[in-house]
């Protein structure tokens, strides 16, 4: 492999742009080959390649504003988006830190030049091919820089609708080797296409609540990045122009992809402005409706969005998370006839339409409805609708507010009485367990769970009638449930400590009432030492041992009952059936 060039002497880098350029370009170009080859000899590995690329980077970054070396960037810009190899890197998507790193670069390089890349030719189709729409650091650093090339020229009105990814690297090249007519758009049905059904559903599933929209700038978000969710502040806009008066939306493609699901998810969205487009959006797709050709079915979706206009109290008001996932998967069971749960929600939604209803009330009604409709008679019928209630619960507790909504409607309880019940099917046991730690990840979940629901008697109850660990894979994975579910009730208690500890800090005049009860951290302690008890997991058992140590550092012991309480947990500590070997493993690991 030929030596990889050093670009940390900013000052001789300089000194070449400024005397004698073509040095400097060439050096730049046999970079490029050394890094990425078009042949797979000598090729270097993955850490010397981002090692090079955040050296250069930092280069840049550094010789920015330097004005004699504005032609070696303007070189390098060009360079970069002309070359084969980095051009291929962009238009994948798993080339993880160093695609991630390469647009980066070129962020920066366009930032800082932006007036050069007013002449580059097809610039944006480049950044459009090489966008997915997701909420990657990737695709949110190139959905950035779009709005950075907006806000200084550039028209992107001549590029709506947008085509993205795969299929707009396929549009724009047939394009431009004018196999397609020069002002030719893509169609809707094309750009429908280019939508990825694992990422729809899963952004119905799990809305990204927490995306704003800015009206100034196009923002990295510090702490999301999910690469398999599509960025609202994209899909919205684009769904709005879709429904265009000048678009011919035929309105079966729009359902049937997942748009009028995904606009509703954006409902719960904690962002107004993103509620509002996608009110704006319903209210457009609604019009449609009323003029389609065809009436055939569009009552019933009409019938659907007027379900969720009523109630409605002021404008672009929050729904909970409980209700846009229930009309979510209320579209998904409608445009499957053959689902067993077809029947129960066309005429749940057929009676409830023959009188006056509050979008409010609707979980409770179809929550009733289907478990009516759990008979028995049919076990497929009925393992599905049992199935259908606890996804719905899973997916729709997001908030302490969706947690409290269910808890009126004694679900929580109905589903810590029915895992053990005879009717409960085995394989949606695993369910239960999911939805139970879903509900331990929440403030208020773990206030209910603890609190109203008797959690720690429930486990030491399923940790009593198991057999043996290790008798048998199912009980195996019963207590790693159990374990996952203590661990997240721990996690979520110790950081609300941790936060109420902070205000009382800060507001040491007020009264702030902690979510550690007297006996909490006595019963996690307990159920802990039962679960891990006779597994040999060093892991594990560090956990435990850790959270002890959490346990006795936070506990208050200002009065005598208190340092009662803390002496009892020592005991209990010392007295846990841990086992023999525990100090050779714990050992162990920290060696």
């Amino acid at each position: 492999m030929a030596e990889l060039i050093d670009w940390t002497d900013n000052e001789d880098i300089v000194r070449l742009a400024t005397e004698n350029s073509e040095i400097l370009n060439e050096h730049l170009k046999k970079f490029l080959k050394n890094l990425f080859p078009k042949q797979n000899n000598n090729v270097p590995t993955n850490e010397e390649i981002l090692k090079s690329l955040n050296q250069f980077h930092t280069l840049i970054e550094q010789i920015s504003d330097r004005k004699e070396c504005y032609e070696f960037l303007d070189y390098t810009l060009d360079l970069i988006a002309g070359h084969s190899v980095v051009r291929d890197i962009f238009l994948q998507s798993s080339c993880g830190a160093i695609r991630y790193k390469l647009i980066q670069l070129f962020y920066s390089l366009c930032v800082i030049r932006i007036d050069h890349c007013k002449v580059i030719e097809n610039i944006v189709d480049f950044i459009l091919s090489s966008y997915h729409a997701t909420l990657s650091l990737e695709d949110q650093t190139l959905i950035q820089l779009l709005y950075v090339l907006e806000s200084n020229g550039f028209n992107m009105q001549k590029y709506h609708p947008f085509i993205w990814g795969e299929s707009g690297a396929q549009f724009y090249a047939a394009k431009h080797s004018q196999k397609l007519p020069f002002l030719r758009s893509p169609n809707i049905d094309e750009i429908f296409q280019n939508f990825n059904g694992r990422y729809f559903t899963n952004s119905i599933s799990c809305f990204p609540i927490d995306v704003a929209i800015d009206d100034e700038t196009v923002p990295i978000l510090e702490g999301i990045e999910y690469s398999d969710r599509y960025d609202p502040r994209f899909i919205l806009p684009m769904f709005y122009h879709f429904l265009s008066v000048q678009s011919i939306v035929k309105y079966h493609k729009f359902i049937t992809y997942g748009c009028l699901a995904y606009t509703i998810s954006a409902l719960s969205s904690y962002c107004i402005r993103i509620r509002n487009i996608a009110y704006r959006i319903l209210a457009r797709f609604h019009h449609h409706l009323n003029c389609a050709k065809y009436p055939e079915d569009r009552q019933l979706w009409i019938g659907l969005i007027d379900f969720i206009r009523s109630g409605m109290i002021e404008e672009n008001q929050r729904i909970e998370c409980s209700h846009t996932v229930m009309f979510a998967r209320i579209i998904e069971i409608l445009l499957n006839p053959t689902c067993l749960l077809f029947p129960t929600i066309r005429n749940f939604l057929i009676h409830t339409q023959s009188k006056p209803m509050n979008y409010r009330s609707i979980p409770f009604s179809l929550y009733t409805a289907c478990i009516s409709n759990m008979d028995g008679t049919n076990p497929i019928s009925y393992m599905l609708h049992q199935k259908f209630i606890i996804n719905w619960m899973i997916h729709s507790l997001r908030t302490d507010c969706d947690v409290r909504m269910w808890h009126k409607r004694q679900t929580i309880t109905d589903m810590l009485t029915y895992y053990n019940s005879p009717l409960c099917p085995i394989d949606n046991r695993p369910l239960i367990m999911r939805l139970l730690q879903t509900i331990a990840k929440l403030v208020e979940g773990i206030k209910i769970l603890c609190q109203e629901c008797a959690i720690f008697a429930w486990i030491n109850h399923q940790l009593i009638i198991e057999p043996h660990y290790g008798s048998s894979s199912t009980s195996s994975l019963n207590k790693d449930a159990l374990y996952r579910l203590l661990i997240n009730i721990w996690h979520t208690a110790y950081m609300e400590y941790r936060r109420q500890n902070k205000q009382q800090q800060e507001k040491p005049d007020q009264y702030h009432h902690h979510i550690f009860y007297e006996s909490f951290c006595f019963e996690l302690i307990m159920m802990m030492s039962k679960i891990i008890y006779k597994v040999n997991d060093p892991e594990r058992i560090d956990t435990f041992v850790n959270i002890c140590h959490k346990s006795l550092k936070h506990l208050p012991s200002n009065c005598k009952r208190q340092q009662q309480q803390r002496q009892k947990l020592i005991k209990t500590i010392v007295c846990c059936n841990l086992p023999i070997n525990l100090e050779t493993l714990l050992a162990a690991k920290k060696q």
